[in-house]
């Protein structure tokens, strides 16, 4: 039963320049009994040693992982799809559950879980302690509504929702969504993130099941990540959306005023984000250290080797996973 329903699946996995997360994910994939159609996108410097991979892999070196996935839609020919990312792990219990929800509910086109971050804490010759973290995000709260709905979409740009990149979708609605997203071969993380987010729900219903789904690495930065830098792109991805979504009158429609206040509130925070300021970086590291410090002090009971949260218990292969293939 449970083969049968990995049939049904295709995993897509973008990596770029990191050797030692692809290869402990490869690692995880082969040891899995239950075999799925994996698709590797790699935009790495370096073509990766292909002789004795099982998979089907794709070089597109430089590529953003937008890009990536447009190039490899036709390759997906199976019901459903997830992408994942090369520096976690996915449970398989959460991508079954996830086969059979969108397997009984045709009103739905995508599916998630609880997500998890994990860390190794510190790193001594005897002693690797590991901390898992459940992740919790607000989810929209509404009734499966037919077909299309901007109100629903709309939603999304309020900044509580799950991010959907890692959801499990009905393999035609990923592939509409990646194809209308990257008409503009931008490679934007906006156009990356928050389009394609906007269009899954715009395009139907999404459910997160109570459900363990994915853990994934955190790693720490002292300089800030900047991801907005041209303001413009904001302008850019709302003309792109608003023709996409109401037509070239889309001026004339009283929901393209929604659309352009809730993106402009969204370009405002995000642009806040960014620091250009050498003095304001400066702080920013100061307190991303104090942040990485107080992380380290908390809770500490939970960095004990082998202790990790009871939520995460059941499911104990994570654990071991991320225990004997963690970055060195």
């Amino acid at each position: 039963m449970k083969a049968s329903l990995f049939e049904k699946l295709t995993i897509v996995i973008p990596t770029n320049n990191r050797n030692y997360t692809f290869k402990r994910l490869v690692e995880y994939l082969n040891r899995i009994e239950y075999k799925m159609k994996v698709i590797i996108i790699d935009s790495s410097k370096k073509k990766k040693n292909t002789k004795n991979l099982p998979y089907l892999y794709f070089y597109l070196p430089g590529k953003n992982a937008n890009i990536k996935i447009s190039k490899i839609l036709n390759q997906i020919n199976t019901k459903y799809v997830v992408t994942i990312a090369d520096d976690d792990f996915f449970l398989l219990n959460g991508l079954i559950k996830s086969i059979k929800f969108l397997e009984k509910n045709q009103d739905y086109i995508g599916v998630h879980g609880d997500y998890y971050i994990h860390s190794k804490i510190l790193d001594f010759k005897y002693l690797n302690f590991y901390k898992f973290m459940p992740i919790k995000y607000t989810n929209i709260n509404y009734q499966p509504t037919k077909g299309k709905s901007f109100d629903r979409a709309l939603k999304y740009l309020d900044g509580k929702l799950a991010p959907l990149n890692y959801a499990m979708f009905r393999a035609d609605i990923y592939k509409k969504v990646w194809k209308i997203s990257t008409k503009l071969k931008r490679e934007d993380v906006i156009f990356l993130e928050l389009i394609p987010c906007f269009l899954f729900y715009y395009h139907g219903n999404i459910k997160k099941i109570n459900e363990p789904y994915i853990s994934r690495e955190r790693s720490f930065r002292v300089k800030p990540q900047v991801e907005f830098t041209d303001n413009n792109i904001y302008k850019i991805a709302l003309k792109f959306l608003s023709r996409e979504i109401f037509g070239n009158k889309y001026k004339k429609k009283k929901n393209y005023k929604k659309l352009e206040k809730m993106f402009m509130s969204k370009r405002l925070i995000e642009t806040n984000k960014i620091n250009s300021n050498n003095k304001r970086s400066f702080i920013s590291r100061i307190l991303n250290l104090f942040q990485i410090f107080k992380y380290l002090l908390s809770d500490r009971t939970n960095i004990k080797k082998g202790l990790i949260l009871k939520t995460i218990k059941k499911y104990p292969e994570v654990y071991e996973e991320v225990k004997q293939t963690q970055m060195r």
